[in-house]
């Protein structure tokens, strides 16, 4: 789920249908984009880029999508196995993917390090 505030919505992945946006104000429901990449398992907002970066649950990539158009797009293919979760560190610019391949991503070039998490 995120919280899209300027936009007046929060996009919820639904398994089974797809990115949801409900209106903040009027609780109306639709649908975000009759593209949705597949097997969507987290979501993150990147408003400073005015997009939505998709972690497809599979393992096949990031996807990135405008939040004015709605169009789809590959952020990054080369995410590894086991995509998990997503998150947005703002003061570094870097999106960190966890999962079987821990990733940190630049989000102006999409470039990436493996990273290792030791106790």
């Amino acid at each position: 789920m995120a919280m899209d505030y300027a936009n007046d919505r929060i996009l919820i992945v639904d398994h089974l249908y797809g990115l949801i946006e409900v209106s903040l104000s009027a609780g109306e429901r639709q649908y975000f984009s009759s593209s949705d990449p597949s097997n969507m398992n987290s979501i993150e907002l990147d408003l400073a880029n005015n997009r939505l970066l998709v972690s497809e649950g599979a393992g096949y990539g990031i996807y990135q999508a405008d939040l004015t158009t709605r169009s789809f797009s590959t952020f990054s293919a080369a995410v590894g196995s086991g995509n998990e979760l997503i998150a947005i560190n703002d003061s570094t610019s870097e999106l960190v993917k966890t999962g079987f391949v821990q990733r940190v991503f630049d989000l102006d070039t999409a470039g990436y390090t493996d990273v290792s998490f030791t106790d």
